[in-house]
């Protein structure tokens, strides 16, 4: 990725789930970039943001523990209500 105001102007993504107590990385993602098939602007990126937050919380938590009450801790790149929403649903505090 591209960053023109940045000392490094490129640089690397990665979405992380770990574990507060133990700093242990349960899940990890690289971004590698947005794809657009027809070279117009696709909108939403279903990659990043909030969408990868569910991806990964879905993925880490199993069945059993679904049932049980968690906190989460995000920073503002991917608070939004709707996200709240869906992670209450998931018996997830933000």
């Amino acid at each position: 990725m591209f960053m023109s105001d940045k000392p490094h102007r490129y640089g690397s993504k990665l979405f992380m789930l770990c574990d507060a107590k133990t700093a242990y990385c349960h899940r990890f993602e690289v971004y590698v970039g947005k794809r657009n098939n027809d070279g117009g602007d696709t909108g939403i990126d279903a990659k990043t943001g909030a969408a990868a937050v569910l991806r990964n919380l879905k993925a880490a938590f199993t069945p059993q523990s679904r049932h049980n009450w968690h906190a989460v801790i995000i920073d503002r790149y991917y608070t939004s209500v709707l996200l709240a929403v869906e992670l209450l649903k998931m018996n997830v505090y933000v």
